[in-house]
């Protein structure tokens, strides 16, 4: 599941998802931080967007989210929020609770297996992690729109970092062991 949370202290609303392995979450600033509107429309005296959500729709539109990572979204969200309040004077941070089985069986906390584009190139193990992926954590045949190509990436990734399949597969039942519908 992919969340992405826009309110001021959205990040408070992340607290309670570690014990969730099967979330991916963004929220627009860190608990402590307000959210800052833009785009004033004079005529209405209304604000017609959130700075953290023009930029999450700018990038939506204007990139191939079939090529795309999580990593690149939320660091384009991260760099182009933080530039824009800062102009003004203020302080908005977005942060994320991030994808347990990546963090589980990585040394550097999932990041790398979160944000390259490795070719598959062992594709035994790649089958290996990806069924067990399928009837432990989410059976892509049953919601087929649900797993997109930049989730199977992640699963690529961690095949193609070196990991040995039992790692993987560990990680994997791990999190779905404590995953709750």
């Amino acid at each position: 599941m992919v969340i992405y949370r826009e309110a001021c202290h959205a990040g408070s609303m992340l607290v309670e998802l570690p014990t969730l392995h099967n979330v991916y979450a963004v929220a627009a600033c860190t608990p402590d931080e307000s959210s800052y509107a833009c785009f004033h429309d004079k005529r209405r005296n209304a604000f017609l967007a959130d700075v953290f959500t023009a930029y999450w729709l700018h990038h939506t539109k204007s990139k191939n989210l079939m090529m795309s990572t999580f990593e690149d979204q939320f660091n384009y969200m991260k760099r182009k929020v933080q530039e824009n309040v800062t102009e003004w004077g203020v302080s908005q941070t977005p942060c994320r609770h991030g994808n347990k089985i990546a963090q589980r069986c990585t040394a550097d906390g999932g990041s790398r297996a979160l944000s390259e584009r490795c070719e598959a190139t062992r594709l035994y193990e790649l089958k290996v992690v990806a069924e067990r992926f399928r009837t432990t954590i989410f059976n892509w045949d049953e919601e087929a729109f649900v797993v997109t190509r930049s989730h199977l990436q992640v699963l690529v990734n961690l095949c193609e970092c070196g990991l040995e399949v039992q790692s993987i597969t560990a990680a994997i039942d791990y999190v779905g062991q404590r995953i709750r519908f």
